[in-house]
């Protein structure tokens, strides 16, 4: 599928970060963000991946060593660093912005396009898999980390810019009571979304526990076990009216769990 180049904005800068120009936030995550900017020493708009929470100043120079490591790495599927800089102590790593759009573009712009996203994906896990044996890591995968070129695949950006809470917690001198408040924290959104999940299906819950206990009341009686014992009893509308609770719950804490995922990508959390 061929994906159109994007035109220069008409839309003024938003601010200047050292020699960039800043023209608008393509995406961001709780640890990255990917900003549209104007380069004036190439003359040309480019991508700047950034992380959230810049590195305390002794540990720069460990996050351009591993983002400049990474950009030897050569693969069709990961887009080539043009360089890797910091700006007041605050590190970059600069992309071509010509490369093609980021699939978050790319989904707001043809929200109903039919997209060949199991193709695509195939090919970024070839390339994540070859990062992760030369000993490079993303670890912050998101849609505005995808671009899709013209042409040709879906590639990979950002290698090595997230900067990890728990690095960040142990370079800042905090030990492991600060630290582990502080990943729970960032990781907040993703943790409730998997609890609420893991509680609807827990509910729906059956065979597992006729097998552990059986259906003793008062100790292991769920809702659908009781609806079994109901139904195989002959008192149908009870059945059927445990069947239409249990229904509603699932139904309410599956909405809760993608409302929490649609807020924390609005968050950026």
């Amino acid at each position: 599928m061929a994906v159109p180049t994007p035109a220069a904005p008409a839309a003024t800068a938003l601010r200047r970060f050292g020699r960039f120009e800043i023209l608008r936030l393509l995406g961001r995550s709780g640890r990255s963000m990917l900003w549209l900017a104007g380069d004036a020493r190439l003359g040309q708009e480019v991508m700047l991946a950034l992380p959230r929470r810049a590195p305390p100043p002794g540990q720069l120079g460990d996050w351009l060593h591993a983002v400049r490591r990474a950009a030897r790495l050569d693969h069709p599927q990961l887009l080539p660093v043009l360089e890797a800089g910091e700006h007041e102590q605050w590190p970059y790593a600069v992309y071509e912005r010509c490369s093609g759009l980021t699939l978050a573009e790319r989904r707001a712009a043809a929200p109903d396009a039919v997209l060949d996203v199991a193709g695509w994906m195939a090919g970024v896990l070839d390339g994540l898999a070859y990062a992760h044996e030369a000993g490079a890591s993303h670890g912050d995968l998101q849609l505005h980390s995808l671009v899709l070129t013209e042409g040709g695949p879906l590639r990979v950006l950002g290698l090595e810019v997230a900067w990890p809470p728990l690095a960040a917690a142990a370079a800042s001198g905090a030990g492991p009571a600060r630290a582990v408040p502080t990943l729970l924290w960032d990781g907040r959104f993703a943790l409730l979304t998997v609890l609420l999940a893991g509680f609807g299906r827990a509910s729906a819950e059956v065979g597992a526990v006729m097998i552990v206990g059986g259906n003793i009341e008062g100790f292991t009686r769920v809702m659908t076990t009781a609806i079994a014992l109901e139904t195989s009893a002959g008192n149908l509308p009870l059945a059927l009216a445990l069947g239409m609770v249990l229904m509603t719950i699932v139904l309410v804490v599956n909405a809760l769990a993608q409302a929490s995922r649609e807020f924390a990508a609005r968050a950026g959390a």
